[in-house]
């Protein structure tokens, strides 16, 4: 098995292991709501109110597990069937530079994840909310908002891949200096 298998199985297991350990936790939160309120709450919350909000709670839980399992199945086959290969590849075929090549793809990769997420936030949002008379979002202020994030996004993501390609771009010639006076004192 080469280098670059093992590499991809342990990045495999590692996203794994984090659904398993989410999901984990989800499922121990759900066990642990109760419609019954105790006693502590009784001045602050009415009964009625508290209920509503355990249910509100269990089935924006349930719906949250749904869509994680979406995106962790979506997200383990991009790894497994060489999808990051295939951005990466893809995004040197647009431009030859290394630094707009890494921003073309990890905008790439966080446009098309959120246009994944949109169904779910949608109907989380339009439904569920609305079911539970929490939703005061209308669907213009959904899709204004949804811009707004990839100006902001783009903006201060960008802002912050640049800074760390600098600085990944200034410590290799640090450390390639290190090491170049480091063999002359041997």
């Amino acid at each position: 098995m080469e280098l670059k298998e093992i590499l991809l199985w342990i990045i495999a297991s590692i996203l794994v292991l984090n659904y398993l350990l989410s999901m984990s936790l989800s499922i121990l939160n759900l066990l642990n709501l109760s419609e019954t309120q105790p006693d502590e709450l009784k001045q602050y919350y009415d009964e009625e109110r508290y209920k509503k909000s355990q249910q509100y709670e269990r089935e924006k839980s349930r719906f949250g597990m749904i869509s994680e399992t979406v995106m962790f199945v979506i997200s383990f086959f991009f790894l497994i069937y060489g999808g990051y290969g295939w951005l990466d590849g893809w995004t040197h075929t647009v431009t030859t530079d290394l630094l707009w090549s890494t921003l073309l793809f990890f905008g790439t990769f966080a446009l098309f994840s959120d246009l994944i997420s949109i169904p779910f936030s949608l109907y989380s949002t339009f439904v569920i909310e609305e079911r539970f008379g929490f939703n005061k979002t209308t669907l213009a202020v959904f899709i204004s908002d949804r811009i707004k994030g990839y100006f902001l996004a783009g903006a201060l993501g960008g802002s912050l891949l640049v800074c760390l390609f600098c600085f990944i771009n200034i410590q290799e010639v640090i450390f390639g200096f290190t090491c170049l006076q480091f063999l002359r004192f041997l």
